[in-house]
């Protein structure tokens, strides 16, 4: 079987196992660790919202369940990956919580509310021997 350049060997077996759109009745994979910083989104990630996983990846791991998810809804958009995207459910609220990472390191400043909600619906990690 020969595979296109861009699809990783790894994910052959798996084109099939995840269906896109709303993840329901399934826990997530944040890669890295439970930090705000972690937890909230880039700039770069406008258009899609914070990365999460079907599966985890290796390293350490955050297992999210989002049936706890009020503000936030997590979508599967890559059948073949697994990716998922972690996003408010009114998008216009995106660039707010981008824009709370620039107040992190402000020991003063509150937790951005969509960065609580992601932290309070983890419910275990896991690792991944790499």
């Amino acid at each position: 079987m020969t595979l296109a350049p861009e699809l990783k060997p790894e994910f052959t077996a798996l084109k099939e196992t995840y269906k896109l759109g709303k993840v329901e009745g399934a826990v997530v994979y944040r890669d890295g660790s439970a930090t705000l910083a972690n937890l909230t989104p880039k700039a770069k990630d406008i258009d899609t919202g914070l990365s999460a996983r079907m599966a985890p990846v290796p390293g350490k791991n955050q297992v999210i369940d989002p049936a706890k998810f009020e503000n936030l809804c997590a979508v599967c958009d890559n059948a073949v990956t697994g990716h998922v995207s972690i996003a408010p459910i009114d998008k216009s609220l995106m660039q707010g919580w981008i824009d709370s990472r620039d107040t992190l390191d402000n020991i003063n400043a509150a937790v951005h509310e969509f960065t609580a909600e992601v932290q309070a619906d983890i419910v275990g990690e896991v690792r991944v021997k790499k």
